[in-house]
């Protein structure tokens, strides 16, 4: 694969994606999950009954993610209990500033699993590289026609639009280092409609800037997380971690955005590695399913 990445556009408002309806902006979803009380969340511990964040549509049906938006907690007695999510909300390419928010309509979504091992170690740095997610749409949305796309069919980051997923691992993770990701997402800071930053802006964001450590460390271990110097703040969570070879025009998903390690200020993102893919298929996701690529 050529080692010539680039930006994947040029966007006319900073980073802001000014028409969702193109790709692949119209797969990255604006999630909201709503619990039955309220919670303390990973990202922030002032209580809340929400929490709000970013995935990406990885088959007509499947959204891919962060586990910390599904685990909260609630504390009694001294001791901190897990509460479900009551119900989860799934908006594919939510843009507020649009008389229609909601150009491709909300879906209900089934969280498919959360690693075992985030839930061992929530809230504790060893569980950054665990941070991921899936769920389960209630409807195909990827194979549905909307008249907003001239009939045509919403679509999923797949083969048929050159949109691949390739696992991270050797010479491969190497080869990110020095170069440059696109990530997208729903950040809350600039919210057009609260000004404490408890709702997502419902604004596709998009920013593009170098890797810093393909190899970052955790209590002295390498662990599967890319950081990068891309400036996202919470709501980001979720989002896609992308780059675009310039000779093939070809664009490889190759991690979900998860916030910051808390040692520095650059972003980082939990690689996709052929473990998660792995645990994708365990928990219902079949690799056919996936445009996976060697």
């Amino acid at each position: 694969m050529s080692a010539a990445f680039e930006l994947e556009q040029e966007l006319s408002d900073q980073d802001r994606v000014d028409d969702t309806r193109g790709t692949p902006w119209r797969w990255i979803c604006s999630i909201r999950v709503d619990f039955p009380e309220q919670v303390i969340r990973f990202a922030n511990d002032t209580p809340a009954t929400s929490t709000f964040g970013t995935g990406l549509l990885v088959t007509p049906r499947h959204v891919l993610t962060s586990a910390h938006l599904f685990h909260a907690l609630e504390k009694r007695g001294g001791h901190f209990f897990v509460v479900p999510p009551k119900e989860i909300t799934v908006v594919p390419g939510r843009d507020d500033e649009r008389v229609n928010p909601r150009p491709f309509r909300s879906y209900r979504g089934q969280l498919l699993g959360i690693p075992q091992k985030f839930r061992e170690l929530a809230y504790r740095r060893a569980s950054a590289p665990f941070d991921y997610a899936a769920l389960r749409l209630n409807k195909a949305v990827g194979d549905k026609t909307f008249l907003k796309l001239d009939k045509r069919r919403l679509g999923w980051w797949g083969k048929a639009y050159d949109y691949y997923m390739r696992p991270v691992a050797g010479n491969f993770r190497q080869d990110l280092e020095d170069r440059k990701v696109n990530v997208a997402g729903y950040p809350s800071e600039g919210d057009s409609i609260s000004d404490d930053y408890s709702t997502p802006s419902g604004i596709q964001h998009h920013g593009f800037d170098w890797v810093w450590d393909a190899y970052p460390q955790i209590d002295g271990k390498t662990v599967p997380l890319v950081a990068y110097l891309v400036n996202a703040s919470e709501g980001n969570s979720g989002g896609p971690v992308w780059i675009k070879d310039k000779s093939t025009q070809r664009r490889y998903l190759v991690a979900i955005h998860r916030g910051r390690l808390g040692v520095s200020a650059e972003s980082d993102g939990v690689l996709i590695t052929p473990e998660v893919i792995d645990q994708l298929e365990r928990w219902g996701i079949s690799r056919q399913s996936l445009s996976l690529v060697p």
